[in-house]
């Protein structure tokens, strides 16, 4: 560990070479529910989507944050400032609005995680939802394996190089971010997924919101 809040850094080469089949996403109206890949629900955030904030307040503590950053990208002066404050999205009241500040004061939390980087290297088109559970759980058996459980929400942030894609709705067109879960050996991970080749100017705002959403959501 070293200066940076004693964050975690871990590098692994990583390629994409398998293509998942499309599962046709399953919407209606206002509902936020994808039919994933393997058959789960995953929900999306879009422009439109606002915070739970009143959900939220009805909640005794906020999971801790573990953040992986996918892509080479992030070694970038321009995506480093920004890699800080998207690894402690509640870590400090300052810049946070006064709606997110009512809803998450008085929690009994530990909102800073640690974070990984991981150089991820596409070489067959978007990344799949399946393809970043597979990643999740390899990470979740790498020693020393950090923290990951009902007491956390593992934040996934793709360089602007990587193209998310969820079901047949792709990133972009169709949505900002999306939040899921899954289970591995006994074990619960609520994880988001945040592209930035359509988030990076609005990128805190857009994982606050999903973060939110994914403490209340199913």
């Amino acid at each position: 560990m070293t200066g940076r809040n004693a964050m975690n850094k871990v590098f692994l080469i990583i390629a994409l070479l398998v293509v998942s089949p499309v599962i046709y996403a399953q919407r209606s109206g206002e509902d936020r529910r994808v039919v994933n890949e393997d058959r789960g629900n995953a929900y999306i955030i879009s422009a439109e989507t606002q915070p739970p904030f009143s959900k939220v307040k009805g909640v005794s503590h906020l999971p801790q944050q573990f953040s992986i950053f996918f892509g080479d990208g992030w070694s970038s002066d321009k995506l480093r400032v920004l890699e800080i404050s998207l690894a402690n999205l509640f870590a400090s009241p300052v810049g946070l609005s006064t709606d997110i500040m009512d809803a998450i004061t008085n929690k009994n939390d530990a909102r800073a995680g640690t974070f990984v980087e991981i150089a991820f290297s596409s070489t067959r088109g978007p990344v799949t939802d399946l393809v970043i559970q597979q990643q999740i759980r390899t990470l979740a058996t790498t020693e020393p394996r950090p923290a990951m459980g009902s007491g956390t929400i593992v934040m996934v942030y793709l360089d602007s190089s990587l193209h998310s894609r969820l079901a047949d709705l792709e990133s972009g067109k169709h949505y900002l971010a999306y939040e899921n879960a899954f289970n591995t050996n006994g074990t619960r991970i609520r994880y988001v997924v945040v592209p930035m080749d359509v988030n990076e100017k609005r990128a805190e705002t857009v994982a606050q919101t999903a973060f939110l959403w994914a403490i209340v959501d199913p």
